[in-house]
């Protein structure tokens, strides 16, 4: 019944936490090894979320390569146009997402958590600003 007090006696439950005997570890031990966890785990999503949003990006220039490039049946330039925007709004996710991956390495670098070299993330993202350009090149001179 919903709303009821339950006064059942759960002294005599043997114990089935997984967490490690605290009588042989320190209390602070064990606070600064979760913390290191989750400092891991935050860097684990900073660099999923990376990862999707360069995914993102990708997709929108490739969307915007199609529409640019099918969609031109009759010279129209309402496709050209169309293409051009997602290419830019694709460049701009991929720029916007190596922003925010380096504001949160950042701050996990000040806190000890070793992080991907920022040399390795601006290659990624200048290689495909790069390849962007080119694209962008590609639907302008046809």
């Amino acid at each position: 019944m919903a709303g009821t007090d339950d006064n059942r006696d759960y002294s005599n439950r043997p114990e089935t936490s997984i967490e490690p005997d605290r009588s042989t570890r320190g209390k602070t031990e064990l606070a600064d090894e979760r913390t290191e966890l989750a400092n891991h785990r935050t860097l684990l999503a900073n660099e999923r979320t990376f990862s999707a949003w360069i995914r993102t990006g990708i997709a929108l220039i490739g969307g915007g390569l199609t529409v640019a490039e099918l969609l031109d049946g009759a010279n129209d330039v309402l496709p050209k146009i169309i293409g051009i925007i997602l290419i830019i709004m694709g460049a701009a996710v991929c720029v916007m997402a190596l922003w925010r991956y380096n504001s949160v390495s950042r701050i996990l670098g000040k806190k000890g958590v070793r992080v991907t070299p920022k040399l390795v993330t601006f290659i990624l993202v200048g290689g495909l600003l790069l390849v962007t350009l080119l694209v962008l090149v590609f639907i302008l001179i046809e």
